[in-house]
């Protein structure tokens, strides 16, 4: 399995894992909680998978930074950077340079690591999906050149929470 596919079923893991959590929606509003609550499931799922994924540590510091997970998987360093982002009023204000920023740093710090970033972007009401979505088209392309692969899959909170899209890709050396 490569990096990639890694990133794909741990994303996949871990929208099931918000579907499956009453309340998380009320719990997300804080991002910065929210963004801790993903690094316990990210590593959760690295973990229970049964993928072979060891040295297992978070928000540890590295080369200048602090990334928020960092593992081994098939003989490779990985990083990994988190970002959530609320969506406000249909996503049109939400900036998502701090991604951009987050690539920058990852970049910076490569030295013998492969470096990812999954970033969530919730709510995202039905109606404002696709305006949203058009509305970050340019940032979207700037994202999406600065990754080697990138994917998505969408999430359903609970007890009509709202939904959202989780976004994950390899950072280009």
């Amino acid at each position: 399995m490569e990096t990639k596919d890694l990133l794909k079923v741990v994303a996949k893991d871990l929208a099931g894992r918000i579907k499956e959590c009453p309340g998380l929606n009320v719990f997300a509003q804080k991002k910065s909680s929210f963004e801790q609550w993903i690094q316990v499931a990210i590593c959760s799922s690295l973990i229970e998978q049964g993928i072979r994924c060891t040295d297992i540590r978070v928000e540890e510091y590295l080369e200048g930074w602090s990334p928020d997970i960092i593992f081994n998987f098939e003989n490779q360093k990985v990083i990994i950077e988190l970002k959530n982002k609320i969506a406000e009023g249909g996503g049109g204000r939400t900036s998502l340079s701090g991604i951009i920023e987050d690539i920058e740093e990852i970049k910076k710090a490569l030295n013998g690591y492969k470096g990812a970033v999954i970033f969530v972007i919730y709510p995202l009401a039905e109606d404002g999906r696709e305006k949203w979505k058009k509305s970050k088209k340019n940032v979207f392309n700037t994202i999406q050149s600065s990754l080697d692969a990138m994917g998505n899959c969408e999430f359903e909170f609970d007890n009509n929470g709202g939904k959202g899209i989780i976004y994950w890709g390899m950072v280009k050396k």
